[in-house]
């Protein structure tokens, strides 16, 4: 991030996702679409920072992991420490969605995808 673009990040929420089957897992960081393969018996640490407080969403399916932004937010993956990034420039945050949706469901209904969270 640029220089006292942290000012603007008032809440910070932090998770760990670890890999503990015996295949290869896909992280995919949303709504930016970043793709970051996670290997057997890893761990990435998930940072969210934003200007308002808001839940990270995640989906676990095949071999996939699935990292949701709320609104305003700005969604980082960490391996030991070291930023994992796909390297297209600094990250926007999660713009808005409409009120009473999550930044997951807004887009599944815009993509006419099936939410996992509304069965």
């Amino acid at each position: 991030m640029n220089p006292g673009s942290e000012e603007r990040f008032m809440y910070k929420m932090r998770t760990s996702l670890t890999n503990s089957t015996a295949a290869e897992q896909t992280v995919v960081v949303e709504p930016w679409a970043d793709e970051h393969a996670l290997p057997a018996g890893e761990t990435f640490d998930v940072v969210a920072r934003a200007p308002q407080a808001g839940t990270l969403e995640v989906e676990v399916g095949g071999n996939r992991i699935v990292v949701w932004g709320w609104e305003g937010s700005v969604v980082n993956l960490y391996r030991e420490g070291a930023l994992v990034y796909g390297g297209r420039g600094e990250r926007q945050p999660v713009p808005t969605v409409p009120r009473g949706k999550s930044v997951r469901g807004f887009l599944h209904s815009m993509l006419n995808a099936e939410d996992p969270g509304s069965r």
